[in-house]
């Protein structure tokens, strides 16, 4: 009989309380694993998720035909797929949940001449892989671009907390302000995960871990960095945006909630050294806060904009721009799910789905996706 000081242990914990971190719980869930432990170093999850915007494209962050550039037409088309089918069964658990969704859709809009040649070419494929885009011609106010439909849009404010209702309610144990200090096996193959306030012990750890993912990997430190983003949000506003919910390319992309609000969420591709903060910072520029008001003010001329708050994000991106999913080399117990430019909803799911399948051995409903695994870096 163990005593009463032994580790806790568990079936598997999940590293990361964030969007990534509860799918995976979920489809473990889903897939008959338990018990489950889901550990975060934040205090609350609003502290996570506070900037979420909840847009998911139907597909990897890359456009696809940057996809083709690094794995071929061929595969690339069948990682599309396989992100496709991640969207029925996310659509699924939002539905449980009690969160409103709706289609809504990416719209591209870009005037560089290289930006739009890539829209374009990645146009072509999507015509040819069964998606049809919807031309926005010029006299739309960000110019012209094309649409595609087909993704989910729901309310992010509810998001987080319904879903960690949601886990906890079927016996998922959320550990908030569990920093995770270092990872380690025992001889028999039990995983360690040593916390600031103790150690776990478990059959595999599920690392759904973000720009910090390095601290516990070192091995990935010149591959995973941080971009940081940051999202205004307006006072209700008397007029409606009646284009798609839009992503201006690259940089930044909106979204009029039912009430009235109105967000605009930017990247910061680099912390300039004028502005006074990091990569891994949270902190907010007055510049890049100018910059979202005024593009608010110019879709909405005539009408007065006031701000009702101002949030910083970090964002995980990864070296080749793919995200990592799967087994850590030389240790089945251990995977790894990160990587995501902020797209953890879909990517979150494609995720859960393969590696839950993985360790339950349950019999695959789509393909691994061999070329995003770690080991690709080693």
């Amino acid at each position: 009989m163990p005593s009463p000081h032994s580790p806790e242990r568990f079936a598997i914990i999940v590293i990361g309380a964030g969007s990534t971190g509860r799918l995976a719980a979920h489809q473990l869930l889903e897939a008959g694993v338990g018990p489950i432990a889901l550990l975060d170093r934040f205090s609350t999850i609003q502290d996570i998720d506070s900037s979420t915007i909840g847009l998911l494209a139907p597909g990897t962050h890359q456009l696809p035909i940057r996809l083709v550039h690094s794995l071929g037409e061929q595969r690339s088309r069948q990682i599309w797929e396989v992100t496709r089918a991640a969207l029925p069964p996310l659509r699924n658990w939002i539905s449980q949940l009690n969160i409103p969704s709706d289609d809504g859709g990416w719209s591209f809009h870009s005037n560089h001449p290289a930006e739009r040649a890539e829209i374009e070419n990645s146009t072509k494929l999507w015509e040819k892989w069964g998606h049809t885009p919807i031309f926005i011609p010029s006299t739309h106010p960000l110019g012209e671009g094309f649409h595609l439909p087909g993704p989910v849009q729901f309310s992010t404010d509810s998001w987080p907390f319904a879903s960690i209702r949601s886990l906890r309610s079927r016996g998922v144990h959320v550990r908030w302000s569990s920093g995770v200090v270092s990872l380690g096996s025992q001889a028999d193959g039990t995983q360690e995960v040593i916390t600031s306030s103790g150690t776990l012990l478990s059959e595999f750890v599920y690392l759904a871990t973000g720009w910090n993912t390095p601290q516990l990997v070192p091995s990935l430190s010149d591959h995973i960095y941080p971009v940081r983003l940051q999202t205004l949000r307006t006072s209700p506003l008397a007029h409606r945006w009646t284009g798609h919910h839009s992503v201006r390319f690259g940089h930044d992309h909106f979204q009029q909630k039912p009430c009235g609000r109105f967000l605009i969420r930017g990247m910061r591709w680099a912390a300039q050294p004028d502005m006074g903060c990091g990569k891994t910072q949270k902190k907010i520029h007055p510049a890049i806060h100018k910059h979202q008001l005024d593009a608010v003010q110019s879709l909405f001329p005539g009408e007065t904009v006031v701000t009702e708050s101002v949030t910083s994000s970090i964002e995980t991106f990864t070296s080749d721009d793919l995200p990592i999913i799967g087994p850590w080399p030389g240790n089945p117990r251990r995977f790894i799910a990160c990587g995501f430019s902020g797209h953890g909803l879909l990517l979150g799911m494609v995720a859960a789905q393969q590696i839950a399948q993985s360790i339950s051995g349950q019999t695959r409903s789509t393909p691994p996706l061999t070329d995003l695994r770690p080991a690709r870096f080693l």
